[in-house]
């Protein structure tokens, strides 16, 4: 399995070109490198008529990496290029499932996509450029207005911490 090394620069590079590091590989080691501890979540499930053999199946549906912090665990979805489309996954077709994670408390949820780009202009290096969303209940209310959760359902604005 290919390494992920950081650079000098703070990028994410591939020890060895050609070689293909999946999503949740390289954001187990971003993770790690900002010092979490964290575990991959999502479980291969055999299927012989399936396509490939099989499937990855995610935890709840939204999350494929957990990671211990000192303020409790996040959840983490990760993915390749395909950003946009998770996010709008994860809010239109999962909001029941990662409202509730949000509300459990000592929880955060984060969709981290990666692309490849230049290093540097004239240069042929690539690295991986994370980008990163944390999101909160407010990204899931806001679909459907501030008085509906995702699935229609009327309630209270969701509650906010106030320090005091």
């Amino acid at each position: 399995m290919p390494e992920l090394w950081k650079g000098l620069d703070g990028n994410y590079l591939l020890q060895e070109e050609g070689n293909i590091m999946r999503p949740t590989q390289r954001t187990l080691a971003y993770l790690k490198d900002q010092g979490y501890l964290c575990e991959t979540v999502e479980r291969w499930i055999p299927n012989p008529k399936h396509p490939g053999g099989g499937f990855r199946k995610d935890f709840m549906g939204i999350m494929d990496i957990q990671a211990l912090t000192n303020e409790g665990v996040l959840g983490v979805q990760s993915t390749g290029t395909h950003f946009s489309g998770h996010m709008r996954k994860m809010i239109d077709e999962k909001g029941f499932e990662c409202t509730a994670w949000l509300k459990t408390p000592g929880t955060r949820l984060m969709l981290i996509g990666w692309r490849k780009v230049v290093r540097k202009r004239g240069s042929k290096v690539k690295v991986y450029k994370p980008r990163i969303h944390m999101f909160t209940l407010q990204d899931f209310y806001s679909v459907q207005g501030s008085e509906s959760d995702p699935h229609g359902h009327r309630q209270s604005s969701p509650e906010t911490q106030v320090d005091g």
